[in-house]
């Protein structure tokens, strides 16, 4: 902000805005760039799972409210079951969810509108300039790498970047509002907001440093690709729905939070549709599994997609193997996708 004295004007110096406008651009690109079609990782599909309705929402008044209250109930229950601290992250991500819709785009941007608020929050330092700057800088870059997921750690760090924002100084970014009373100049609250902090100027801040940047873009594009790629699920339920008819019955051995379970809620990427035997939704005993084979042992061809974490899966490979031989094999994750033909 530059004052001249001879005639009283004050000019101000909008260095600060475009810069931080631009990084934003960027960054907007880098962690929402795929966010449609990318595959689930597994603490995607469980976020998800979270949130699912267990219940329709378009339905009449009376009975929304209803559906509403039970979904909410199931909510709370599958998130209290994971861990207390899931709790906060499911409340918000099923609020988001009632405005925006169940699907992993909607989850995968509620992620990166975390990281965009946080970042916007630390680009007045990042813009300083000097060596904490460019610390800052790397951090906020490096945070791309959990934007770009549906999981509750951007909302964390969310917070965790608000409350040192403050404590690294956010006052500083504010003037008092005085007013004069009897014991002298009091502050009055609230504080009001500087100009200086809305009108873009760098407030008698070193100027911008040109390397802070395209060091944020870089770290962000650093992270992003540092991230390991989730299994290639589409894929192969792509292949199995070609190979398997509807009227070949399939074993299905993994839980609702699973990435397959979510894709077996989109018309485009069903994989049990058919006759199918869901197991994975509770833990069988000896004799539940013995009467679970007997209605596919006259099968001609069997197929089963089996979750390989699973504590009943090598039970069920013993007992599908007693009148059954593999001939076609697809590991993808933690999933053994197989097709079994008769002895």
């Amino acid at each position: 902000m530059a004052v001249y004295p001879s005639t009283g004007t004050v000019t101000v110096r909008h260095t600060a805005v475009w810069p931080s406008l631009l990084v934003l651009l960027i960054l907007t690109a880098v962690v929402i760039l795929g966010a449609a079609w990318r595959d689930l990782y597994s603490a995607e599909a469980h976020s998800l799972y979270l949130v699912r309705d267990s219940l329709p929402l378009n339905v009449a008044p009376r009975d929304a409210l209803r559906a509403l209250r039970t979904n909410v109930t199931d909510m709370l229950d599958r998130a209290g079951e994971r861990s207390p601290l899931v709790l906060p992250y499911a409340v918000v991500l099923d609020a988001w969810s009632l405005l925006t819709g169940e699907h992993i785009f909607t989850a995968r941007l509620f992620s990166a509108l975390c990281y965009l608020l946080l970042a916007s929050l630390w680009m007045r330092v990042i813009l300083r300039g000097g060596a904490f700057g460019l610390v800052v800088a790397l951090i906020v870059g490096g945070l791309a790498f959990f934007a770009r997921e549906a999981s509750g750690w951007m909302l964390l760090l969310l917070v965790i970047g608000m409350l040192l924002r403050w404590i690294a100084g956010w006052r500083k970014d504010f003037e008092p509002h005085r007013r004069r009373g009897r014991g002298g100049d009091l502050l009055s609250p609230p504080l009001r907001p500087s100009p200086t902090l809305w009108r873009g100027d760098a407030g008698g801040v070193k100027p911008t440093p040109r390397i802070a940047i395209p060091l944020t873009v870089f770290a962000a594009m650093i992270a992003v690709l540092l991230r390991p790629s989730a299994p290639d699920w589409q894929n192969a339920i792509a292949a199995v729905n070609v190979e398997r008819d509807s009227t070949v019955p399939a074993l299905i051995n993994y839980p609702p939070s699973h990435p397959l379970a979510y894709y077996d809620l989109q018309l485009q990427t069903r994989l049990r549709h058919g006759i199918t035997l869901d197991l994975g939704w509770n833990a069988f005993t000896e004799d539940q599994l013995r009467q679970v084979m007997t209605a596919i042992q006259g099968s001609e061809t069997v197929w089963t997609m089996l979750d390989t974490e699973n504590a009943q899966t090598p039970r069920l490979l013993e007992l599908i193997g007693e009148s059954h031989t593999p001939a076609r094999e697809l590991r993808v994750g933690n999933i053994v996708l197989m097709r079994w033909d008769g002895l």
